[in-house]
């Protein structure tokens, strides 16, 4: 009930976010996009806030029951191909700090690049969760080598690959319009020798899948 409200709340707040998401749904839709599915993004981030809020260290009952994993032979297949560590590229679509930490219950050491939060106090809580999930968190700034230094150590490097933040990307297409992704994660798993593979965490009703 709290994150059906929040959601409200910030869907009826936030202008220039809703802007965005709508003008991207429209786009991707087409004639059957429905309001209803803006609504619906808000209220499925702030379920996920909601249980990100929540979970703590002893978080493998969370993991047990709420989330499922598919196609997990693809992870172990690239471990497998690996002299060192790999490459787990996610997006901003579900939460990156659920994938994370549903890997670790899983017994991998995972490192992830994540960018401050412009509001102090949000950003610390934010790191003491990921700290909690079992997430080693790598600053953005300058990341490059040690992105590269984790690799070597055999540990899993968690990185989003649907935004550029540096002007260094490549062009390409997605839904008709031009599109540019980063270069640096596969510049990084291709210096390494290691192998990469994507991966999203969604939520379906009241649990996630993986």
């Amino acid at each position: 009930e709290y994150g059906q409200l929040v959601s409200l709340l910030f869907y009826l707040l936030d202008n220039k976010g809703r802007i965005v998401i709508r003008d991207n749904l429209r786009h991707i839709l087409k004639d059957d996009f429905r309001e209803s599915y803006v609504r619906g993004v808000y209220r499925n981030f702030a379920f996920y806030l909601v249980d990100f809020m929540r979970v703590k260290n002893n978080s493998h009952d969370f993991f047990k029951k709420h989330i499922t994993i598919e196609n997990q032979d693809i992870i172990d297949r690239a471990v497998e191909a690996s002299n060192g560590g790999v490459v787990g590229l996610s997006m901003h679509l579900g939460n990156w700090e659920f994938t994370g930490g549903y890997l670790v219950y899983l017994g991998y050491p995972i490192s992830a690049v994540a960018l401050d939060h412009a509001v102090g106090f949000v950003d610390r809580f934010f790191k003491l969760q990921r700290k909690r999930l079992g997430i080693e968190e790598i600053p953005f700034k300058n990341s490059f080598n040690t992105c590269q230094e984790k690799l070597e150590q055999g540990r899993f490097l968690g990185l989003l690959c649907d935004r550029d933040f540096t002007g260094n990307f490549i062009s390409s297409t997605l839904f008709g319009k031009k599109y540019y992704l980063p270069k640096a994660p596969f510049l990084i798993s291709l210096r390494t020798k290691s192998p990469l593979f994507l991966v999203v965490t969604v939520r379906t009703g009241y649990k996630y899948k993986m």
